[in-house]
């Protein structure tokens, strides 16, 4: 079972293309699709600040998504919440530490983690979390 990160799920909406194989093998092989609302919060925020251009408004377009391909939409519970404080806010990537406090970004790695999933991401800092993970 998979979750979409953000940046998945807008291209599984919009542009497939940008997808890579692994991730479009990764979904069309999933018995569920999952999405955080950690995902909704940034798409409503980028929305909002200009940053994203959506075909509607924000919670219109959510629910088309969601119903339009079926995903499971998994809560911020006090469970995740906590897990994500707890993830390190410095990860070493190709040898560098970075630092990376997203929170956004932090909910979809403890969502996955508390769920048992794999997420669905390009991203280098989601994949440098220990003991995520990842198909891309």
């Amino acid at each position: 079972m998979i979750l979409l990160d953000t940046c998945s799920l807008l291209w599984l909406v919009s542009n497939r293309a940008e997808l890579s194989p692994g991730a479009v093998r990764a979904i069309d092989g999933a018995r569920q699709v999952f999405v955080s609302a950690a995902s909704a919060f940034e798409i409503g925020t980028k929305h909002r600040r200009g940053g994203l251009e959506l075909s509607s408004e924000p919670h219109a377009w959510w629910a088309a998504a969601v119903a339009r391909l079926v995903l499971v939409e998994l809560s911020i519970t006090p469970a995740i919440a906590l897990a994500s404080t707890a993830l390190p806010t410095t990860l070493v990537i190709e040898g560098r530490a970075i630092e990376h406090k997203d929170p956004g970004d932090r909910f979809i790695v403890a969502t996955a983690a508390i769920h048992a999933l794999t997420i669905v991401t390009p991203d280098p800092k989601i994949a440098a979390y220990p003991s995520t993970s990842v198909a891309w």
